[in-house]
């Protein structure tokens, strides 16, 4: 599944005012379903965004959790909407294992239907 990426100001608002939040073990999401438009496979799709201060480690190792976030999200079955991810306070260094563990966590909340793969 390829990922979209959040970008817009009002992305982040609507997020806020209508977003579920959720601490993981390494992580913290914030989740809002998209509105699809019928058939509008672009409104359907995983949009992420990270929010990684600089306080919380090295660019390398920043870099390395949203590459790990970004390919666990890529094989999983979450549903489609839009995901604002962070660590948690230090979690930046979390294996691959464990952060695939939390977006399976992340499947399995129920508030949004999975996706058939």
């Amino acid at each position: 599944m390829r990922l979209g990426r959040l970008a817009r100001r009002q992305d982040f608002h609507r997020l806020r005012r209508v977003g579920r939040r959720y601490q993981l073990g390494t992580m913290w999401v914030v989740v809002a379903p998209t509105e699809t438009v019928s058939g509008d496979e672009q409104s359907a799709a995983v949009r992420v965004a990270f929010a990684i201060p600089r306080r919380a480690g090295t660019a390398v190792e920043r870099n390395r959790f949203r590459r790990r976030v970004r390919e666990a999200l890529r094989v999983s079955a979450v549903a489609p909407g839009s995901y604002l991810i962070g660590p948690r306070e230090g979690k930046l260094d979390a294996s691959f294992a464990a952060i695939r563990a939390d977006v399976t966590r992340l499947e399995h909340l129920g508030e949004f239907p999975r996706e058939d793969p």
